[in-house]
């Protein structure tokens, strides 16, 4: 567990929700969790997975969070964040709600959906995407209670909940 200060970023600037310096977390690598929260907060903590590890951001002692994500986990910018390295298994979730909105998706597409999740950190509100099908993340269980991240694991059920506006229907 170590300090870091907290920047955050734009989408436009990345993609990726997190960026960390690669000097900073030699022993990381992509694919790797972590997890991040303020010291002095109860507030819950963020899961976070390594996307990419680019050596262009060079900021010593500093990892930048897509600004949406941050305002979501209430972290706040510049103020110091400690960051640990979780293990998938030991954060893994039960269940998952996925919202499906206005879209229409097959059972197949859906269970193809369902598997390409396995293994990535999901958070409420997230955003998914896959084979053209947008969704969000709308509630996480574990252990029976909600959660406000987790790591899908092969065990994970995923439910998906379909909503549809039709106009001049009931």
């Amino acid at each position: 567990m170590k300090l870091f200060k907290l920047w955050v970023h734009q989408q436009t600037f990345s993609k990726d929700e997190l960026i960390l310096n690669p000097k900073d977390f030699p022993n990381e690598n992509v694919g790797d969790i972590l997890e991040i929260h303020h010291p002095d907060k109860d507030n819950s903590s963020l899961l976070l997975q390594i996307k990419s590890i680019s050596p262009d951001f060079q900021q010593k002692d500093t990892i930048s969070i897509e600004q949406s994500v941050a305002n979501i986990f209430q972290l706040r910018t510049y103020r110091d964040v400690e960051v640990t390295k979780v293990e998938p298994h030991d954060v893994s979730v039960d269940m998952v709600e996925v919202l499906l909105k206005d879209q229409f998706a097959t059972r197949s597409e859906m269970w193809r959906f369902s598997k390409d999740l396995v293994g990535s950190c999901i958070y409420v509100a997230k955003k998914l995407k896959h084979s053209g099908i947008r969704a969000q993340v709308n509630e996480i269980w574990c252990n029976g209670e909600k959660v406000s991240c987790g790591v899908i694991s092969k065990d994970t059920r995923v439910s998906w909940n379909v909503i549809s506006f039709q106009k001049g229907r009931p």
